[in-house]
């Protein structure tokens, strides 16, 4: 356990846009951006595999909390669709996004001798290969805020909107579709024994 690490950062913020004729208007509170952000970053312990191969795992989470929300509806009257926002602090709703890394990597070392001719004795080279593997999964979800409208037109056709109910609050939203990514890196290091005149060994 005394090599997991964690660290966690928290943020609320608060905001308003708006021009002096809308003050007091009866939906000027909807006006109000209100959120909590939490982050949560989780070092968990390294290991060998083969004595040569380390590992070093990890692990990303965040959570915002959200005061308001909004819903779409379809205008008969303008055929449109309209986005409704609810007054601040008449809601209570929760975001969360993960992630996952691990990564490996080893040192692999050569010695190149060279005797004793030459100013350039021996040579060692360490070799350092890095692999890195992310992933985030799915977080299109219902919990995580995401609805459809179904609504007809005005000319009988039928239209399917997705959206979010956080759309266009003080935080964004997680994104739909999980990804996953692969680094390879390489390190290379190159020492040098040089016989100097002044060498007396």
């Amino acid at each position: 356990y005394e090599d997991i690490s964690l660290s966690y950062s928290a943020s609320l913020d608060n905001k308003i846009n708006f021009k002096a004729s809308e003050f007091g208007e009866p939906d000027f509170l909807s006006k109000f951006k209100s959120g909590l952000r939490h982050n949560f970053s989780i070092g968990l312990p390294t290991f060998n595999l083969f004595k040569y191969i380390q590992f070093s795992p990890g692990v990303n989470y965040g959570m915002n909390w959200y005061f308001q929300d909004s819903k779409k509806y379809y205008n008969n009257e303008t055929n449109q669709v309209v986005t409704q926002y609810s007054d601040i602090f008449s809601h209570f709703g929760v975001t969360q996004e993960f992630s996952g890394s691990i990564s490996m990597s080893t040192r692999l070392y050569g010695l190149f001798n060279f005797g004793n001719r030459g100013k350039i004795r021996k040579i060692r080279h360490m070799f350092t290969p890095s692999l890195s593997f992310n992933f985030r999964p799915e977080l299109g979800t219902p919990s995580n805020g995401y609805r459809s409208l179904s609504y007809v037109d005005i000319n009988g056709i039928q239209h399917l909107v997705d959206y979010n109910i956080y759309e266009g609050m003080i935080y964004g939203y997680p994104s739909k579709g999980k990804s996953a990514a692969l680094g390879f890196s390489v390190g290379n290091n190159l020492e040098a024994k040089v016989f100097s005149d002044k060498d007396t060994t």
